[in-house]
């Protein structure tokens, strides 16, 4: 914004704040105020310009300084400022308002989460620099400095060791960080901070955590189960995830249904290794009804899973007590007259049973 853009109009003050990429041209005007002689302080702030000062910017070299000890710096010359405190509180929230109308702002923020070991993760930070000119992007993990990019340098790329993080440069620009193979020391809290061209050398900033995840080499276990049950008899059975960070949820389910919340054992979770992989043990304890078997059967199983990167299960089938021989032999008695076709059918099912449960 240009000091055109400002007219004193003497009862007020009018700001017309210039088109911008993406919003259009609009003003509005500073009054009278009974409790903050608003019009005062402008008229202040405009007269305290360096007359040396050759620069069109209204709000050149203000924001950024520190209003409670001067008002202006211009080439390394401080010019006291004669107001209260409050006053230049003020002043300021008006520049601040003004320039933050105008000035560059992030438009958006990209940091992947989470992400599995050993992967590349992309970072993106897209912004709309507006009137202003780029002068640096710098990319921060959990406050320590890891990429900068200034458009000037030769060449514009720098990156800074930091452990847990490898920046793949080449493919690496203003917008665009990539982290190359990605390690359980990467996660943490990524910071951009985009900056314009001096004189007023306006900051943007905003952060996202990325969580990366190892996941395991192998699916969920079952064991402590029978290959047959009756009603009546207590199936007492454990669930084991493989080595994971961080651990693997676990849910039981019964015949395709969750399991009863009253059915599950405590999880446990167990910690191993320098990496502090987790291997959780959640485990299932009922009583069995009639309604745990489907066709003679009742299914066991346990999915684990990790955020939305990993999903495994492991299924085992249960036999329910089968009839013994005489007792089917006995029922065939009561089938269709003999010589049917339905006869024949039903007899030959009838004996496959039998042998199955012979075998």
């Amino acid at each position: 914004m240009k000091r055109s853009d400002v007219r004193d109009m003497g009862e007020h003050i009018l700001v017309n704040i210039p088109a911008s990429k993406n919003d259009k041209p609009r003003s509005f005007m500073v009054i009278e105020d009974n409790e903050m002689d608003a019009l005062r302080l402008i008229r202040t702030y405009i007269s305290r310009r360096p007359l040396h000062e050759t620069n069109d910017r209204f709000f050149y070299a203000y924001v950024g300084v520190d209003v409670l000890d001067n008002l202006w710096v211009s080439n390394n010359e401080l010019v006291p400022c004669e107001i209260s405190y409050n006053e230049r509180f003020a002043l300021s929230a008006f520049a601040y308002f003004v320039c933050g109308a105008l000035s560059l702002h992030l438009v958006e923020l990209r940091i992947p989460s989470p992400v599995v070991r050993n992967q590349n993760a992309r970072l993106e930070c897209h912004f709309d620099l507006d009137d202003e000119t780029l002068y640096s992007v710098k990319w921060y993990k959990d406050g320590n400095e890891f990429y900068r990019y200034v458009p000037r340098d030769m060449p514009p790329a720098q990156v800074f060791p930091l452990p847990g993080v490898t920046v793949d440069i080449h493919n690496s620009s203003e917008n665009v960080v990539v982290l190359s193979s990605v390690q359980l020391s990467t996660s943490g809290v990524y910071r951009c901070e985009v900056s314009g061209e001096a004189p007023s050398f306006q900051t943007v900033t905003e952060h996202g955590e990325m969580m990366v995840v190892a996941l395991p080499e192998e699916g969920p276990r079952i064991s402590g189960g029978r290959p047959r049950y009756q009603v009546g008899d207590t199936v007492r059975v454990n669930c084991t995830s493989g080595r994971s960070k961080p651990a693997a949820n676990l849910k039981w389910m019964i015949n395709g249904e969750p399991a009863d919340p009253k059915f599950l054992k405590p999880q446990k979770k167990i910690i191993t290794g320098r990496e502090g992989l987790e291997t959780t043990i959640l485990g299932l304890e009922f009583v069995v009804r009639h309604k745990h078997f489907k066709r003679g059967d009742m299914k066991l199983k346990c999915v684990a899973s990790i955020e939305s990167v990993y999903s495994r299960s492991n299924e085992e089938s249960v036999e329910g007590e089968r009839p013994q021989r005489a007792s089917v032999l006995e029922s065939r008695g009561t089938v269709a007259p003999a010589g049917s076709r339905a006869d024949r059918v039903q007899g030959i099912a009838t004996t496959d049973r039998v042998e199955a449960n012979l075998k």
